[in-house]
């Protein structure tokens, strides 16, 4: 492999890219389509671009992944010729898929494929534990004041028009934190993907990583809980169990003593905020009233009514359509008003039918593959990640948010965290 030549230009905006991970519905333009994120993702390109006039481009890794979403995107695109190729939305959400498998995926991993990690991968590594500890600093602090000084974030950072204006509750008593996402389950979904990769990047930062982590697991599960989504938190869990099983590590039991006694501490702080405020919480019963709370809501009525309208349009679709799907913008075209489909795989299975939910699973199973041989000792913590995504993918359904298109850029990460063998780039593997 020849070598990367250093380039601050690339460094400092894959740094800005991290640091704008939150910022999924905060800071962002035309209704949470046009982020932070996006716009860092272009200038990254413009300098690629610029790049490959220039100078040689190195070619990033994964490259078949990317070639099986290609041929995803081509069923999506003959589902909207075959169903409604004169209407405008399917095309803005056809855009929308391309630019987030462009943008998000291929941009930053040829982006890290062409910085020498050797002398950087430290700093990005650094990089992603603040901005994790940085979400979860600023919905402890939301949580606080909201509940006990009536100030709102969306009062001093700017938010689309189309943000909720209701305020979500849980036990009845506390308004839930959103951080920077549109709504609370979703900034819990950043969390629960972004924990695990952050413990691997303290892991080989830190020779006291066991107790690093629990003063870290602490700040997390006090970030889960005033979230408030107890999905998030069986989700999390699930997959850490999954993963250590799966992926064995000596890293599982440190893990397990962090979660005890991390589990510990906020058992503590929740029976002195009950002191406080006069009420007698303590921990099994606010995490049992979660769980209660959800399976009761509303938003769970309302997602069982949007799941029973796809399996409907899916029962009801030609031959054809299983196959290619209905194309994009599917609640538009079938004329669903505000019914839209929260469930990727089903979303996926209507609008690029079995062909394309198949080639979408299938790239992300040959990266899987691929990663698998290459991650060394950090491979469960980041399919411990992978796991939480993909679970967590069967409740919403936004696939432009940039952390599930970040795997690809990460996996390039970890390889320099850990001892493993280097990606040969020339092979596209």
């Amino acid at each position: 492999m020849s070598q990367r030549p250093n380039s601050p230009i690339l460094v400092n905006l894959f740094r800005l890219y991290l640091y704008s991970l939150p910022f999924i519905f905060a800071l962002s333009f035309r209704g949470g389509t046009i982020t932070l994120s996006l716009i860092i993702a272009l200038a990254l390109s413009l300098v690629l671009l610029v790049r490959l006039f220039y100078s040689t481009l190195q070619l990033p890794p994964f490259l078949s992944s990317f070639i099986l979403l290609g041929i995803f995107l081509g069923c999506l695109s003959l589902g909207l010729v075959l169903n409604d190729p004169f209407s405008s939305k399917p095309y803005i959400h056809l855009l929308a898929y391309s630019s987030s498998i462009l943008l998000f995926g291929l941009i930053p991993l040829t982006t890290i494929a062409n910085i020498d990690l050797n002398l950087h991968w430290k700093t990005f590594a650094n990089d992603f534990i603040n901005v994790v500890r940085f979400c979860c600093v600023i919905a402890i602090v939301e949580f606080v004041a909201s509940n006990f000084f009536d100030i709102y974030i969306k009062d001093f950072i700017f938010f689309p028009d189309s943000l909720e204006g209701g305020k979500s509750r849980f036990l009845g008593l506390f308004f839930r934190s959103r951080g920077f996402a549109s709504e609370p389950g979703h900034f819990a979904f950043l969390l629960e993907t972004m924990i695990p990769l952050s413990l691997a990047c303290q892991r080989s930062l830190s020779k006291q990583f066991a107790w690093v982590s629990v003063a870290d697991m602490v700040l997390f599960f006090l970030a889960f809980l005033v979230i408030g989504s107890p999905a998030a938190i069986a989700i999390f869990f699930m997959g850490f169990i999954i993963a250590a099983l799966f992926f064995s590590s000596g890293d599982s039991k440190k893990l397990i003593l962090s979660f005890t006694t991390a589990v510990a501490a906020v058992a503590i702080i929740v029976s002195f905020l009950g002191r406080q405020i006069g009420e007698n919480l303590n921990l099994p019963d606010v995490v049992n009233q979660l769980f209660v709370e959800k399976v009761d809501s509303s938003s769970a009525d309302v997602r069982d009514d949007r799941s029973a309208v796809g399996s409907r349009l899916f029962h009801e679709a030609t031959p054809l359509q299983t196959l290619v799907g209905y194309g994009p913008a599917v609640y538009a075209t079938k004329n669903l008003g505000e019914a839209t489909i929260i469930q990727l795989y089903q979303l996926l299975l209507l609008e690029s039918g079995l062909l394309g939910l198949g080639f979408f699973l299938g790239s992300f199973l040959v990266f899987a593959r691929n990663a698998y041989a290459h991650l060394g000792t950090g491979k469960m913590f980041f399919f411990w990640s992978m796991i939480n995504c993909f679970t967590h993918y069967a409740f919403i359904s936004n696939y432009y948010y940039p952390i599930i298109w970040l795997y690809f850029s990460l996996a390039v990460l970890f390889n320099h965290m850990n001892p493993a063998p280097k990606y040969a780039s020339s092979k596209g593997e």
